[in-house]
């Protein structure tokens, strides 16, 4: 298999952080990538399905990469939001 890019590895980690986030609330992974993934990213519904099947590991990108585009932390430093 070809090495992906590290824009492709960056998006991937969101991508798959964003399945990872609502898939434990119950979405089905279609409404997941209807409502949460494809107005951020424009991806296809197939693309979404190679992304959350690929085993991406955070390690392979620099720090820099893994910058959350809101809250501006990397995505292994940021703690959930609760509401209280």
């Amino acid at each position: 298999m070809q090495q992906k890019g590290k824009n492709y590895l960056k998006r991937a980690v969101e991508v798959q952080a964003i399945y990872d986030k609502w898939s434990k609330l119950g979405l089905s992974n279609r409404e997941i990538w209807r409502r949460h993934i494809y107005p951020r990213y424009c991806l296809s519904e197939r693309s979404f399905y190679n992304i959350i099947s690929r085993e991406v590991e955070a390690d392979q990108l620099p720090a820099s990469a893994l910058l959350h585009p809101e809250l501006g932390l990397p995505l292994w430093q940021q703690k959930p939001t609760t509401k209280e």
